[in-house]
């Protein structure tokens, strides 16, 4: 977590530009080599294009069920982190 503002682009540049890059938002990820394409199918921003896409032209790369399963699970737990640093007051001022 950031203490300063300026920290806060370090998981912009190093965590969410390559996952999105490795997720199919500018490619489709068959166009990756194979290691990438294993790597990309861990990816949860995968996961968040594919749906996107399938809503929007109907094609999708991976089963639209197993998707959501993980969209969901990801929001069950990064909500109950939240709530529970919340909960415990972490890094809240008086």
């Amino acid at each position: 977590m950031s203490r300063h503002f300026e920290q806060l682009s370090i998981l912009n540049i190093f965590v969410i530009m390559p996952l999105t890059f490795l997720g199919g938002v500018f490619n489709s990820i068959s166009m990756l080599p194979e290691t990438a394409q294993t790597f990309a199918r861990f990816n949860p921003f995968f996961y968040f294009v594919d749906g996107l896409r399938y809503s929007m032209i109907g094609i999708q790369e991976a089963n639209l069920w197993v998707g959501v399963g993980i969209i969901i699970g990801l929001i069950l737990v990064f909500g109950a982190w939240v709530w529970y640093l919340f909960h415990i007051g972490w890094r809240l001022r008086a």
